[in-house]
């Protein structure tokens, strides 16, 4: 996300066009629930169970399937990492939106990484400094 801010910082792309993306990032997540239940580690009386027992608690889905057992910790991070990997990026969404093309996108993250790798080795310069000289 920080190469996205950076984008907004720089004008390239407004504070709405940010806010818009995420709200698109957010809207095209897929439940837990649902991939669960797609992957066959919860069934349907699982899943209303998980959620009734979820209803007025501020425990997010995944950790109430565990408490009842109906999930182990190995199970849920291998559906949030389904989850993650069908979940469109933030930079994806910026293109979806016509915030910047593609090119324009794919020019400014390259240069980001350039003056990221850039900034972090006079960081690390600055910081080993004394003790080069030293022996």
């Amino acid at each position: 996300m920080l190469f996205e801010i950076s984008l907004v910082r720089k004008g390239i792309v407004t504070a709405d066009d940010f806010v818009r993306a995420l709200e698109m990032q957010i809207e095209r997540r897929q439940p837990i629930g649902r991939i669960c239940l797609e992957q066959k580690r919860l069934t349907m009386n699982q899943l209303f169970l998980v959620l009734a027992e979820g209803t007025g608690q501020k425990l997010p889905f995944g950790e109430i399937a565990i408490q009842l057992g109906f999930l182990t910790r190995e199970d849920l991070a291998e559906m949030l990492l389904l989850q993650s990997e069908r979940t469109p990026t933030l930079s994806e969404c910026l293109v979806q939106a016509g915030a910047l093309d593609g090119e324009e996108l794919e020019r400014e993250r390259r240069l980001f990484r350039l003056l990221t790798v850039e900034e972090s080795s006079h960081t690390m310069i600055r910081s080993e400094g004394p003790r080069a000289a030293a022996v």
